[in-house]
């Protein structure tokens, strides 16, 4: 009767229903979590869509519309806004609100500008690298200000 086999299988089961509230309750939390998840879908949608840019790298038109996606659902994590609302003077303003240093938020900004100019110019693979790379760099120091 007081051998450790028999405390240990008296014990198992309360533990295992305390860890099975305890999980249930966790992920009721999160589920409930709608603005984390709405970032955290959008976080995932922006790493994406900028993988895909860089799949589509040696295709112009490609690979600026999966940029352009990328950065406007970064945006949309990070600032709480709509695409509708999307306009260079508004993201300046939401970056200078949220302190993003003005440097950063220049090249978001001709980030942007790029992927609207490359419509309507062919460029080369070269140039087309380079914007993944600045893109890459300028999320990365966004996160970091954010």
């Amino acid at each position: 009767m007081g051998s450790w086999v028999f405390w240990s299988l008296m014990v198992l089961p309360m533990v295992v229903v305390l860890g099975a509230i305890l999980l249930g309750k966790k992920r009721e939390a999160i589920a409930n979590d709608v603005q984390g998840n709405r970032i955290k879908k959008a976080n995932r949608l922006a790493k994406k869509y900028l993988s895909e840019a860089r799949r589509n790298l040696g295709d112009q038109k490609l690979f600026y519309e999966a940029l352009e996606r990328s950065l406007h659902n970064y945006l949309k994590a990070k600032l709480h806004i709509q695409t509708s609302e999307m306009t260079k003077e508004r993201i300046s303003s939401l970056l200078a609100e949220k302190k993003v240093d003005e440097e950063t938020s220049a090249e978001f900004i001709s980030l942007l500008r790029s992927c609207e100019f490359a419509r309507y110019t062919p460029s080369s693979n070269v140039e087309m690298q380079q914007d993944y790379e600045k893109a890459a760099r300028v999320l990365s120091a966004m996160d970091k200000q954010l």
